[in-house]
Order: C-alpha cells, then structure tokens, then sequence
C-alpha cells in the first residue's frame, strides 16, 4: 500500500534502504548473484532494483498489468507475463529497455527460465495451457495443453522436464520439454498452490491450500509417492542445501511445516 519495497539486513531485519515502485508491487525475483532485484506494479511499471555500491532503482515502464516475473540465469534479462494483453515482455536489464512483446496464451503467470537460458515455460491460467518462448528469437515455439487454470511451473535441474500446477484441476501436469508433449497428469489435492522441485531432481512438492496436506510427487515415475500432513493454506516450500528436508508454508495455520 505504499508502494515500496524495503532492503533489510538478512543479519538483524533492519532497514538498510527503501525505494519507491509502482502501484501495489508485488512477488519480487532476484538474478541468481543477488546483483538485481525486480518488481512488478500493477500499474504496468516495472522497479529494476541494483544492490551495489548503493541502494538503486530504475522504474520502466511497460504497460499492461504485470505480474509474477522471472530473471534469466545469466541476470541479464526479465521475462514478464502480462495477462491485460496476453503478452510476454521480455527486457534487457542492462541496457534498460523492452526488447519483445511475444504473444501468449490467455491469462499468462508464473514464467520459468530453462538452465540454458534459451526457453521460456510460460503457464496460462484462463487457456489452461503451456506457452513455450524461444528467449532469443522471442518467437512462440509450441502450446502444451496443460490443465485448468495452469498457475505455478517448476524445473528439473537439467531443464528437460517442467511441471505445472492446474489449480481448478487439482493435478500437476507433467511435460517433457525435448518431445514438447504432456508426458503425464498426476492428480494431488485441492487447489495446488505452490509447486516446487526438490534438489536431487525426483521429488517436487505440491502445496494444497484447500486441506492440510502436500503431496511428494516422484517426476520419474509420475506418480504421488506420499501425501504428508501440513497446516491449512500451504502455499510454497523451500529446502535446506543438503536437499534433505522441506520446509512448507502454512498461511492460514500461521506454522511452517518441517518434512
């Protein structure tokens, strides 16, 4: 509501700088290095935020209402889904500048980078398909059907195999990216919030805000390995370096669950 986003420090949380955005910013991502921070505002204004020498942003405008966005491996470019217009818009965070509009399909969130940096994954939520983007040409390259209202994506770590969240379905869509075809559809639990793949590249985790559970999904096999108790509201999950353990998000509980 102030339109802001605060740097705090990761030691003590406190504020150690504050630079204004566009309207009501939200779901930031940050290049690989730490070196670049990007918002979106729901005015189509896009905060590029720089953590050098000093605290500093550029506001650039890109039009239509913009949502969660990603960054390419290399920092160097931002990949933004924009579902007023249906349009991935693609920017050259060096240089400043909107390099590509490539039409999608309806309703695109939740973009992800191939390790390559040569693909984009882009879900479509009221298509419920799958957009594929070639990052250079900015040339839409094949659509995956997916499921209803496809929301989050996800990776395997050699970039083969995206998965993909169908909220209204209650499934992850699995797809096999060098076939470009849906290899499976694995059914979990109510509304799949939250996808995210594990280190060691088998299991990924599915969040179901509806019921106080997750599912394990085993990517190889397409199956559910395990479905673990959790707090109501899980949204999304993140791991200890090892790989070892899950921890998940409970946003109606109020907790945060350990697997």
């Amino acid at each position: 509501s102030t339109h802001s986003m605060v740097r705090l420090d990761a030691e003590s949380l406190e504020t150690r700088g504050r630079i204004s955005t566009g309207e009501s910013p939200n779901l930031p991502a940050a290049a690989e290095d730490g070196s670049v921070v990007i918002l979106p505002g729901r005015n189509g204004v896009l905060t590029v935020a720089r953590d050098d020498e000093e605290f500093r942003r550029t506001n650039l405008p890109i039009g239509g209402h913009p949502s969660a966005a990603t960054i390419s491996h290399d920092g160097r470019r931002a990949y933004v889904p924009d579902a007023a217009r249906n349009l991935l818009v693609s920017v050259d965070l060096q240089q400043g500048n909107v390099l590509a509009e490539t039409p999608v399909g309806d309703g695109p969130s939740h973009p992800i980078v191939t390790p390559d940096d040569r693909m984009v994954c882009v879900a479509n939520s009221r298509s419920h398909d799958i957009s594929l983007v070639d990052a250079h040409a900015f040339q839409l390259l094949a659509t995956i059907p997916s499921g209803e209202a496809a929301h989050q994506t996800t990776l395997t770590a050699d970039g083969n195999t995206l998965l993909v969240a169908n909220f209204f379905e209650d499934s992850v869509s699995i797809v096999d990216l060098p076939s470009r075809t849906r290899a499976a559809v694995v059914e979990v639990g109510p509304y799949p919030h939250g996808l995210d793949m594990a280190p060691g590249n088998r299991y990924a985790v599915a969040t179901h805000f509806g019921d106080p559970w997750v599912s394990v999904i085993d990517v190889a096999e397409h199956r559910v390995a395990a479905r673990v108790p959790a707090g109501l509201g899980s949204s999304h999950t993140a791991f200890s370096p090892e790989g070892d353990r899950a921890y998940v998000a409970n946003s109606l509980a109020n907790t945060i669950t350990v697997i």
